[in-house]
């Protein structure tokens, strides 16, 4: 409701200002729906035997659609597509029915001079571009494993996100009408429950970031991944006003 009054607040300033409306219908007000996210039941991760708790091992990110996937499980280094810094991860690897494993981030993501830190880490290593290139290359789901290089938000904590009693203010949101939003079932994971299917972890790290040079590996082993993530879509705005310009062309 506070969003409301204060858009209402800045309409009413922008009308005292002679600026015209350039919302919907005549008004200052652009509507349209965000949403937040809810944990429903049955949400589940299993590699071959062994089960992995949601909530403390893992968590769906909350832009992840609900579906249920199975397949191999394929490492792909950290799950990026960057032709222009000449290094994609996903060149020439098929995907199809299975399910990629990648690192959080960005190759030597604490060197602040490296390449990768030069670009906008949303364009190339963000969690919302990774599920993007991976269903590009046919992946069913996605796993990101949390960066051991680098400090991490505890999975419980990102777990809590998404209670009904989370503050709105601090909880994460989407926009219901993105079309970025993933295609793909996406799962964020920790690196310690990770290393228990993945005990080479480090090393294939190391080895990508001296190296700057992809590598894939079949891990010889089978996810079973259940996501479900509810929407709770809120209506809200943008203020809109417009302020004609008194150049003449010519």
């Amino acid at each position: 409701p506070q969003l409301r009054i204060a858009a209402d607040y800045i309409a009413d300033v922008f009308k005292k200002n002679g600026l015209k409306p350039a919302g919907d219908s005549g008004t200052y007000l652009q509507n349209f729906r965000m949403f937040t996210a809810r944990l429903g039941p049955g949400n589940s991760f299993r590699v071959d035997a062994s089960e992995y708790a949601p909530g403390s091992d893992y968590v769906p990110h909350y832009l992840s659609p609900s579906e249920d996937v199975e397949g191999p499980l394929v490492f792909v280094g950290y799950g990026i597509s960057a032709p222009q810094l000449k290094f994609d991860e996903l060149a020439g690897i098929n995907l199809r029915g299975r399910i990629a494993v990648v690192l959080d981030t960005n190759p030597r993501v604490t060197d602040f001079s490296s390449s990768f830190n030069r670009v906008d880490p949303s364009d190339i290593a963000s969690i919302s571009t990774k599920p993007r290139n991976a269903a590009k290359a046919g992946a069913a789901g996605l796993v990101v494993i949390q960066n051991p290089r680098i400090p991490n938000i505890p999975i419980s904590e990102s777990s809590a996100t998404f209670r009904a009693g989370y503050p709105l203010k601090d909880a994460p949101m989407g926009n219901m009408e993105a079309e970025g939003n993933p295609k793909i079932p996406v799962v964020l994971m920790s690196e310690a429950a990770a290393r228990r299917w993945i005990p080479q972890l480090r090393d294939i790290q190391r080895r990508i970031d001296d190296m700057l040079m992809p590598e894939s590996l079949d891990l010889g082993k089978r996810g079973v991944l259940k996501v479900n993530v509810q929407r709770v879509p809120f209506a809200t705005q943008n203020v809109i006003g417009l302020i004609e310009g008194l150049d003449e062309l010519g």
